[in-house]
């Protein structure tokens, strides 16, 4: 430490009186010691994180630990850590304590191929999964599930993946799914009924397709069917 020390100087020769004693005190200041960082690179895994640090510049053999502050537990860039203190009072922190590290947000595994929750002559929905995004080309992604627009009769290809956030990368692209439209449009016409059955077609450009669809037990009730 830098506690004061009294020394006794006798300046006489052999013999003098006590008289020709001089003391005088002394102050032993520590010594600086040099401070590396380690592990300044972290990869977020939900605990907090701080680089760890080492003294050098001891002297016989002495050992000195180092305090080091700031822990970070998300990811993020430019954190500081602070050498804070130093277990060895016979040393002292250098005038730059301080280092700066990062954590890296944390990769995520691919999810399996997407499936097919409803298809129409001109859309196909995807089964929906919280915090996945979908893609038709593995490139341009949605987080929406159904994709509009497309060709009656055709097949399609379709991706899925966990999306990032604030900790976590994009995961890889899961694999392809084939998944295609129908050949028609639903649309009912040529409605049909008795006293408690309704008939309808469903027809497209080429005229009826399939077999017609049959309501039965319905119960009228003024103007309504239910």
């Amino acid at each position: 430490g830098n506690a004061g020390y009294t020394v006794s100087i006798n300046g006489g020769n052999a013999g003098d009186s006590a008289s020709d004693t001089e003391e005088v005190k002394l102050i032993i200041n520590p010594a600086q010691v040099t401070i590396t960082a380690k592990s300044q690179e972290f990869t977020y895994d939900g605990t907090a994180h701080v680089p760890t640090a080492s003294a050098t510049n001891l002297l016989n053999g002495d050992v000195c630990t180092v305090t080091v502050t700031g822990e970070k537990t998300d990811a993020g860039k430019d954190y500081t850590a602070t050498a804070e203190s130093l277990s060895n009072a016979n040393y002292a922190l250098p005038d730059k304590n301080t280092t700066t590290f990062v954590i890296n947000k944390a990769d995520q595994d691919a999810p399996e191929a997407p499936i097919k929750q409803t298809a129409s002559a001109t859309s196909i929905t995807l089964v929906p999964t919280e915090g996945f995004e979908y893609s038709r080309d593995g490139q341009t992604w949605q987080r929406g599930n159904t994709f509009t627009g497309l060709t009656k009769n055709t097949s399609y290809t379709f991706y899925q993946r966990r999306e990032a956030d604030d900790n976590h990368n994009a995961s890889a692209a899961s694999p392809v799914a084939n998944i295609s439209t129908t050949d028609h449009v639903h649309q009912w016409e040529n409605f049909t009924a008795d006293e408690k059955t309704i008939t309808a077609e469903c027809r497209n450009e080429d005229g009826a397709h399939g077999d017609p669809l049959t309501a039965i037990d319905v119960i009228h009730t003024g103007n309504e069917c239910v």
